[in-house]
Formats: C-alpha cells, sequence, structure tokens
C-alpha cells in the first residue's frame, strides 16, 4: 500500500493516518457488514433501516424542490438568526438511497457541524440516468440561494460517497455557467471517473485495481458494468459534470477537503483529485484514514476515528 502515498506525504495539504482502528470502529464495521445484506447496492435498495426519527430539540421540515422531496434539519434556539447552511448529498451509488438515508445522516450533520441542513432526495439511475441526479442537486443549492436567500459562500456542501462525487460536479456546473460556488465542500470518500473497471485504469486511479482485495464494503470491487448502469452510452464519459477529475478549471474551486479510507477502491480518487486542485493552487485538506471503510463516518459518527474527523471538518469550516 506504501506505493499509492509516494509523492503525498508530506505534502502541507496532506493527512494520513496510520493508528490501528479502535474495538468501537471493529465492532462497527461487523455491524456495517450485517446492514450489507438489509441493503446491499443494486438499484432501489431503500435503506429503510436506518432511523429517520427527529430527536427532541430538532424541528424538521418536508418540503419539495422541482418534484424531489426534502428534509430540512434545525435547531430552533441554536439557529436563529443563522447566517450558514449545509446541502448534504446522501450516498448509495447513483443507484440506491432514498430520504431515510438522506435524513439520518442529515440529522447528524446538523449535529456534529452545528448548522442547519438541506437533505435532498435526487432522482436514481438506471431509471434516470447523469447527469439527472446533478439537475436536482443543482436544484436544491439553487433553493437554498435564491429560496431561502442564503448566500453562496454561507453555503457548505457536504456529500459522502455518490453525494461527494455531486458535491464535486455541483462545483464544476457553477464555475461552468460563470456563477458563485458554495463557501465549502467536504467530500467524503468520492468517486471521481465514471469508470469502476480494475482492467481500464484511467487518471492514475489505481486503487480501482490494487485496493481489490483490501476493501471491506466493496468486495471484489466494483462491476465494469456499472457505467452503463449510469448513463448511456460513452458521450459523456469525460464531462467533469460526471467525471470531475477531467475539469481543468480547478483553481476557481472553493475550499474542499476530501477524505478517503487506505483500504478502499476510491481511496486513488481522493488523492489524485486532492492534489490536483493543490496543484492548481485551490484550498484544499485532504485525510486518509488507516483501515477503516468505505463511508465510516456517516453510519457510524460517533465512534472515536468519527468524531475526530468531524472536529477536522469544523475546524475547516471555521
Amino acid at each position: 500500500m506504501a506505493g499509492h502515498f509516494e509523492g503525498f506525504d508530506g505534502e502541507p495539504w496532506f493527512f494520513r493516518e496510520t493508528k490501528m482502528r479502535s474495538d468501537a470502529a471493529t465492532a462497527a464495521l461487523g455491524q456495517k457488514l450485517q446492514d450489507k445484506v438489509k441493503c446491499p447496492l443494486v438499484p432501489g435498495a431503500t435503506y429503510d433501516y436506518l432511523d429517520d426519527s427527529t430527536p427532541p430539540g430538532y424541528e424538521r421540515d418536508d418540503i419539495a424542490i422541482d418534484g424531489q422531496a426534502a428534509a430540512f434539519y434545525r435547531d430552533p434556539a441554536r439557529d436563529a438568526g443563522q447566517k450558514r447552511v449545509v446541502l448534504y448529498l446522501h450516498g448509495g451509488g447513483f443507484i440506491c438511497g432514498n430520504g431515510y438515508y438522506a435524513r439520518f445522516v442529515g440529522l447528524h450533520l446538523a449535529q456534529k457541524l452545528s448548522l442547519p441542513v438541506l437533505a435532498p432526495d435526487y432522482r436514481l439511475a438506471p431509471q434516470h440516468k447523469l447527469p439527472a441526479a446533478l439537475d436536482d442537486v443543482t436544484a436544491a443549492f439553487e433553493y437554498l440561494r435564491d429560496g431561502c436567500g442564503y448566500a453562496p459562500e454561507d453555503i457548505t456542501v457536504v456529500g459522502d460517497s455518490a453525494g461527494a462525487a455531486l458535491a464535486l460536479e455541483l462545483a464544476v456546473r457553477l464555475i461552468r455557467r460563470g456563477q458563485p460556488t458554495p463557501g465549502a465542500i467536504i467530500a467524503l470518500h468520492p468517486p471521481v471517473d465514471i469508470y469502476y473497471d480494475a482492467d481500464h485504469i484511467r487518471h492514475g486511479l489505481v486503487s480501482h485495481r490494487d485496493n481489490i482485495d483490501t476493501d471491506q464494503i466493496f468486495l471484489g470491487g466494483l462491476s465494469a458494468g456499472y457505467h452503463d448502469l449510469l448513463v448511456t452510452g460513452t458521450d459523456l464519459d469525460d464531462d467533469p459534470e460526471i467525471a470531475p477529475i477531467t475539469f481543468d478549471r480547478l483553481a476557481e474551486f472553493p475550499p474542499t477537503f476530501l477524505v478517503a479510507d487506505d483500504t478502499e477502491v476510491l481511496l486513488s480518487d481522493t488523492l489524485q483529485f486532492g492534489r490536483r486542485l493543490a496543484q492548481a493552487g485551490a484550498k484544499v485538506k485532504v485525510h486518509v484514514c488507516h483501515y477503516l471503510w468505505h463511508d465510516f463516518e456517516v453510519f457510524f459518527p460517533d465512534i472515536p476515528e468519527s468524531e475526530q474527523l468531524w472536529q477536522e471538518c469544523r475546524q475547516f469550516l471555521a
């Protein structure tokens, strides 16, 4: 695994965790593997085993944005007069995950980041091919900006997995349109290319091949046929709104915090995208965790490693 980090260790924007995971994290991984049986990565999986109830002290407004459901979480006492807000984009490989996922993580973000959070659904492939999801995410950002009056610089976009890719793609789209970007992006375990084929490595994303035997969530890696679930044909394969690693105006990106685990197949996505941001002169921080798993911090936000990461997120936003 050492070869993955050549040219990264020692960079001021890069941090690599090396301590072994906690006992709490090991127990959480066992639970996560059981949950994968309840909700495998297949089209239409709903994650309805997640508890999306709203605890005392929080309000949840269920709204619709261009026909797509969304939940808006606020702590009335804390958020009165709050100028800042989080737009949270859920994961699920672009093919699964729905309101349960968005609400479960959205509430935890409201608690961990001490900010109001809008958590929208978005249309999923293969019924709605990309970039339909990005169209819905753009509408949610415009709702906060134009419908609620938040200044773009006061909107932080947080996404995990596919949602992290959508957060990066949203910035790409806004830059292309000449519109202000969010104030910051937190992208947890993002895929940055449309290909997940171990025999078709692009853009230096070698962990798609090298980490097949170490990834504890995507056992055996991701299928070469996955591409065809997400997009029709190949015309969009190098479009930065589908594959942000191909974007050539990264100097215009907002401050970005990227997270990956050193065992996951998407490790190189974070490494390569982070390096390109740094080389372009954008403000970026990369944190690579050790021997955890893809998306550990969103499903188990209270284990010690997650608490450390959320603290870093708060410091990044400060």
